[in-house]
């Protein structure tokens, strides 16, 4: 016959402690590093929304699902990026080549509805945080108030 054990759920500075053990197992698998904040921001957050699940193991989960996505993007994103930019290379090859032959308006409102399609389909296709990285990086203004 078994007997039920009953174990209590830790507070949050020791499911932290719990979680900053097992972390590196977790680094290692997905290639990512955590930062500390990381880990006290999961527990936290843990305690308030998953309800159903107990510390460490909902902070665990909530770790391990996001590492797993962002590891994802950022490997889905790469051959999609290159494709983009190879995009956007032909879009100002074409630009330029017109430029040297002196566009008139049309054309250079063809040209600036082609770049909004360009930044909106970019936009679609790579992941927000992702695309926020690339405008920062490269100073890219919004095209969103082209006509």
């Amino acid at each position: 016959m078994f007997e039920l054990i009953r174990v209590e759920e830790p507070d949050e500075t020791l499911a932290t402690k719990m979680l900053k053990m097992v972390m590196p197992y977790f680094e290692t698998h997905h290639n990512l590093k955590l930062d500390d904040d990381v880990i006290l921001e999961s527990v936290r957050l843990a305690k308030r929304y998953v309800k159903e699940r107990k510390l460490p193991d909902a902070a665990i989960d909530l770790i391990d699902r996001t590492m797993s996505v962002v590891k994802m993007m950022g490997e889905s994103s790469k051959q999609e990026i290159t494709n983009l930019k190879a995009e956007l290379e032909t879009i100002n090859s074409a630009g330029i080549a017109s430029s040297d032959s002196n566009l008139n308006s049309n054309d250079e409102k063809e040209l600036m509805k082609e770049l909004k399609w360009f930044y909106n389909d970019a936009k679609n296709k790579v992941s927000s945080i992702l695309f926020s990285q690339v405008e920062e990086e490269k100073g890219v203004d919004h095209c969103e108030n082209i006509k």
